[in-house]
């Protein structure tokens, strides 16, 4: 019987075991898997792994949690602007009122472009952070309104804009450069 060997194992990883920060830039996106969490601290939250779909790391997988913080209108605004450009409108929550659970199934499969950046956390470990930037689309919907869960008597200059591939975020969410790991 061949005896067990960590070497072994960890070398049929690869240079992935450890996590791989992958470099900075914009990125399209898949969200492959969603899940409505709590985090150890009790808020909610969304984790999700979103994979790239071409170039060199086309496949590689990276992990974000999007946490409901709202203590911090900074962070409650970074949070909807990311369900936003996720194509997970405030109109459609307001209408449809989804579970969490409901709002992740939604998430997945959503094509997204991102911004990647660098970061340590904890302390010493590289991480990378998700912005998620502009919805492209989902599956079993086309672009636009539809796909945008926006109903009908919203904005249709939002619609159009999204149409366009232009940032859906609405005037009071606009957070601008302020980021959570500025």
């Amino acid at each position: 019987m061949a005896q067990f060997s960590y070497a072994d194992e960890f070398a049929a990883f690869g240079e992935d075991l450890m996590g791989r920060v992958y470099p900075q830039g914009d990125y399209v996106m898949k969200v492959k898997t969603a899940k409505a969490a709590q985090t150890n601290g009790g808020k909610e939250c969304f984790r999700l792994n979103v994979a790239f779909t071409s170039g060199p790391f086309k496949g590689k997988e990276i992990f974000e949690q999007m946490t409901w913080s709202p203590e911090s209108e900074g962070a409650v605004k970074i949070f909807v602007q990311g369900l936003t450009n996720l194509g997970i409108t405030q109109g459609w929550i307001k209408e449809a009122k989804p579970s969490p659970d409901q709002i992740a199934a939604r998430m997945v499969g959503t094509m997204v472009e991102v911004s990647l950046s660098e970061d340590e956390y904890p302390k010493g470990t590289p991480v990378n952070r998700v912005k998620f930037k502009r919805f492209i689309s989902r599956p079993g919907a086309g672009q636009g309104a539809e796909s945008l869960g926006l109903a009908p008597d919203e904005p249709a200059a939002a619609a159009a804009a999204a149409d366009e591939g232009e940032d859906l975020v609405a005037e009071d969410l606009a957070v601008g450069e302020d980021s959570l790991w500025n």
